[in-house]
């Protein structure tokens, strides 16, 4: 997982139309929820607190992405591979940070409707990150 999500970040920097750029962002708010999931379950006793609270605004962004009319869900699955938790942590944020910063681009590209959608999905995609920090 850890080696996936500096490739699922350079995804969202590399995303030109928005039908990329929303896939990109599902996929990657996917492997976050997986990963702050996997970090809650392997992290010490009274410590999982911040891993579950990512992981689910990860899941709220998903939610509230997934509410786009346009959207077509990516066919790609990111499976976990391991890795130390503060490798994956500072990975982790960093692409939920560009996933954040990738939705309010796209909001401005969009319709009222989905733009709503957008910022509901970035917003939560903040909260991931800052439930890591």
């Amino acid at each position: 997982m850890q080696l996936q999500l500096p490739r699922l970040t350079a995804r969202l920097v590399d995303a030109r139309s928005l039908a990329q750029q929303f896939d990109a962002a599902i996929t990657g708010l996917e492997a976050a929820e997986r990963a702050a999931h996997a970090l809650a379950e392997h992290s010490p006793e009274g410590t999982s607190h911040a891993y579950l609270s990512a992981c689910d605004e990860a899941g709220l962004a998903i939610r509230d992405l997934l509410a786009i009319p346009v959207l077509s869900r990516p066919e790609e699955t990111y499976l976990a591979e391991g890795g130390a938790p503060v490798p994956l942590v500072l990975a982790l944020t960093a692409l939920t940070d560009q996933i954040a910063r990738t939705l309010m681009s796209a909001a401005n590209k969009t319709s009222a409707t989905d733009r709503t959608a957008c910022l509901a999905a970035a917003h939560h995609a903040c909260l991931v990150t800052k439930a890591l920090r």
